[in-house]
């Protein structure tokens, strides 16, 4: 029954992680004739974009990001006149190009989720934290699509499960641990246990799908099939 229960615990779960699907390309769609103009749309679509992390963003430092990103981009030639078919293309080739400026602004969304996610993320050890910091721009600056300026993050996941795994697990931990009956059948390791395994498995086999616009945050989860990975991993280290 209690690994009934751990199952069922995900049911509705809201916290998924970051949202790096299209919102780097939202400074794309009209011309930009000068920075200050890019760097306005640039805050504002982006916060439009993500308004679950819009309070956590640091104005500052998103600004100093923007300011970098909009003087490339109209410094380049080309950039006046793009289109939604070819200013995709033009951007993510910028990032390539100047990998230091997608990584600034990588790097304040990350510290924006995991700011707002503190509370599902007691789970996860510090020096996990700091990992997934450090590597999480590093790694999806390698996935970011030549056709268009979002990252590729299932191919990511699928390659690096275990990056973001802890940041699954600790979510649907926390969930579990408000359960009386998880609590007595489970230990805090088991839990643990279970809960990685499963997002890694999971994250693999498509059954949390974040190919969706906005990444994690249009996530898409086969519960069923959530519910059977967790019966079966729960029952295969001993829990009865």
């Amino acid at each position: 029954m209690a690994v009934v229960l751990l199952a069922a615990t995900w049911a509705g779960h809201e916290y998924l992680g970051l949202p790096v699907g299209s919102s780097i390309a939202s400074i794309l769609g009209t011309d930009k004739q000068t920075a200050g103009e890019c760097v306005t749309e640039f805050e504002e679509g982006l916060r439009s974009s993500v308004p679950e992390y819009a309070p956590f963003l640091q104005g500052n430092e998103l600004r100093r990001a923007a300011e970098d990103i909009c003087a490339e981009w109209v410094a380049r030639p080309g950039s006046n006149g793009l289109t939604q078919e070819n200013g995709p293309e033009f951007l993510s080739e910028m990032f390539l190009e100047k990998p230091g400026l997608y990584r600034s602004v990588c790097r304040e969304l990350v510290d924006a989720d995991l700011t707002a996610s503190k509370a599902y993320l007691a789970y996860v050890t510090p020096k996990e934290l700091r990992r997934y910091r450090q590597d999480f721009c590093e790694l999806s600056l390698q996935y970011l699509r030549k056709d268009e300026a979002r990252v590729d993050l299932p191919a990511l996941l699928r390659d690096h499960p275990s990056l973001w795994s802890p940041l699954c697990a600790s979510g649907m931990q926390t969930e579990a641990m408000r359960d009386p009956a998880v609590r007595q059948t489970f230990s805090k390791r088991q839990l643990t246990v279970i809960t990685r395994r499963a997002c890694v498995e999971a994250i693999r086999t498509g059954v949390i799908d974040v190919s969706g616009a906005r990444g994690f945050l249009d996530a898409r989860i086969d519960e069923p099939a959530l519910e059977r990975i967790l019966v079966r991993i729960a029952r295969d280290i001993g829990a009865q």
